[in-house]
């Protein structure tokens, strides 16, 4: 384990040493505060029972910043270190892969959990600031809705970080692997818009949809809704893409 924590230290370091790091969260949470005061200009001019969470976690651009989000944070991942040169010396090394790959996915992981801590504060500035009488008496922080939308979005965070490494270790260039995790997300995400398009579709298949589309989730666990089956989901194919990240890692490794 001593092994696993300094290369998680040694890439925590390569995010917060750069620059570039400090310009996403700020922007991130720039964007964030623009969707928030939308959402609330939202309750206070309709009539809506949802919390303010509620609005704010199932609005599009919202989506849009999150799907953007993973690949710029994770395209560097492995990339950067084939590009570099520096990928085969350190497979060769006395580190094992699996070492290497929890490290660099659970640094873009916490980079990825604090990009939406500032999305957090807002709610809690609200609540203990605003009065939510002028919202129609809508609480954002709840505790089922509050809770259960950002615990789900840091589930389906986990599974899209995952992604992004998996891309990040396909190729050298790291702007191939952003277009690669990019696309695999905006598919995964648009396949939950496919119901809502075609009407004729099977049951089984509008079930199947509704199972696997992120905002189906986030949209039930913002509800207050406590289903284990989306985190049985996520935890699963989180795991199955890391290990397949871990096979082609070591594909590299026994061809140096």
């Amino acid at each position: 384990m001593r092994t696993f924590f300094i290369l998680l230290n040694r890439e925590l370091k390569a995010y917060f040493q750069s620059i570039v790091a400090y310009i996403v969260i700020a922007a991130v949470a720039l964007l964030h505060g623009i969707i928030f005061l939308r959402s609330v200009k939202e309750l206070k001019t309709e009539t809506s029972s949802l919390h303010l969470n509620h609005v704010m976690l199932l609005n599009i651009p919202f989506w849009l910043i999150f799907i953007l989000i993973v690949p710029l944070i994770t395209m560097r991942l492995f990339s950067e270190e084939q590009k570099l040169g520096t990928l085969e010396p350190l497979l060769t090394a006395p580190v094992q892969t699996w070492q290497m790959v929890f490290a660099k996915y659970f640094a873009a992981l916490i980079f990825y959990a604090i990009l939406y801590l500032p999305c957090m504060f807002y709610m809690i500035y609200f609540e203990r600031v605003v009065d939510a009488s002028a919202v129609g008496g809508v609480s954002a922080l709840r505790s089922p809705s509050f809770y259960g939308g950002y615990g789900m979005i840091l589930l389906i965070g986990m599974f899209f970080v995952a992604i992004g490494c998996f891309s990040s270790a396909m190729t050298s260039n790291q702007i191939i692997a952003a277009v690669i995790s990019f696309t695999i997300l905006l598919i995964y995400f648009l396949l939950g818009y496919v119901r809502l398009l075609a009407s004729d579709l099977p049951p089984i298949t509008i079930e199947f949809l509704e199972y696997i589309s992120p905002i189906e989730h986030v949209r039930d666990a913002a509800s207050g809704l406590v289903d284990t089956r989306p985190m049985v989901y996520y935890t699963s194919f989180t795991a199955l893409t890391l290990a397949l990240t871990h096979y082609v890692l070591d594909y590299r490794k026994w061809k140096v």
